[in-house]
């Protein structure tokens, strides 16, 4: 399984809930964006020290884009419609799990 996210999370993947169970599952798809200076691959040799099962690809110098997961949180919080970043399927999913609606 890909876990698709960008180098900010990725950045902070060491704080994660169950951090290690997840690694062992996925294999996480790190995408920068134009503009981006942080250094993936730094941080993933760091990541490594606590979460040796840590297996990544990074994709770098992705096309901008103005959504992100930030975003959809905050749209759903604020309830707000997520109609055009989210599958009408994972929105349903979301509403129904009340996921997302507290900080």
């Amino acid at each position: 399984i890909n876990f698709l996210l960008g180098s900010d999370a990725f950045a902070g993947l060491s704080k994660w809930y169950k951090i290690k169970d997840l690694s062992e599952l996925v294999k996480f798809i790190v995408m920068t964006r134009v503009g981006d200076t942080s250094n993936p691959d730094n941080v993933a040799h760091e990541l490594k020290r606590s979460i040796p099962s840590l297996d990544y690809t990074i994709f770098e110098k992705i096309a901008s884009s103005d959504i992100s997961s930030t975003l959809v949180r905050n749209c759903i919080r604020e309830g707000k419609s997520t109609e055009q970043y989210l599958d009408p399927k994972v929105a349903n999913y979301i509403k129904e799990h009340k996921l997302y609606m507290e900080i």
